[in-house]
């Protein structure tokens, strides 16, 4: 389909003559008659009135081997980037979502059912969660995937510190010989969590992710 082609069909699709495209443009009518004829050719000036006008892109007016809008290269690629990102964005909420719910699972699963196998179950989820990340990575990652790399990294650096920081806590409380208020293991333990979280996040940030 030529230019010309496509004008006339763009003009008659919004339901405009041929008048109401040279006013808007500030050309004369008989201007637009010859474009759509194809007897001449827009300048690169009423090119663009023309491709904002009819909301589509100059690329497609320019190049006839162009059906639709939708056909050309540079609108193809711009909207196979962004459902890329929607399914990049997909998946990072839902890796993420797992790894708070595993954190919610050590958390409730010490302070509510005193179980410690539920702890490790959660931070096990949390380890299997990370080495599935790193393995789809590290066998499709792409540069455009770089900056999710390092998203999912920095706010992992804040869930998975629970559960060191909770073992590292009752061993010291075990150790400790003298008899003590109960509430300072829970506090010993998120300070604890606060610290390796911070330190993990530091970490993170200086990686070459």
């Amino acid at each position: 389909m030529t230019m010309g082609e496509k004008l006339l069909e763009l003009r008659r699709g919004q339901g405009l003559s041929q008048e109401d495209v040279a006013e808007q443009l500030g050309v004369s009518r008989q201007a637009v008659s010859r474009w759509e004829k194809g007897s001449a050719l827009p300048d690169s000036v009423n090119l663009l009135a023309l491709s904002d006008l009819f909301g589509v892109s100059a690329d497609y007016l320019l190049r006839d081997e162009l059906e639709a809008d939708g056909d050309s290269p540079v609108i193809r690629a711009a909207r196979e980037r962004a459902e890329r990102d929607r399914h990049r964005a997909t998946a990072f909420v839902v890796l993420i979502g797992c790894q708070l719910l595993a954190l919610f699972w050590e958390v409730t699963g010490w302070y509510f059912w005193k179980l410690r196998i539920v702890v490790l179950l959660g931070f096990a989820l949390q380890l299997v969660n990370v080495i599935g990340f790193e393995w789809i990575w590290r066998s499709s990652g792409t540069e455009e995937m770089r900056p999710w790399r390092r998203k999912y990294y920095r706010v992992t650096a804040w869930q998975i510190g629970w559960c060191p920081a909770w073992l590292i806590s009752l061993l010291l409380w075990q150790w400790y010989p003298r008899p003590h208020p109960a509430v300072l293991e829970p506090v010993s333990a998120a300070a604890l969590y606060l610290l390796i979280s911070i330190l993990l996040s530091r970490w993170v940030r200086k990686q070459a992710l």
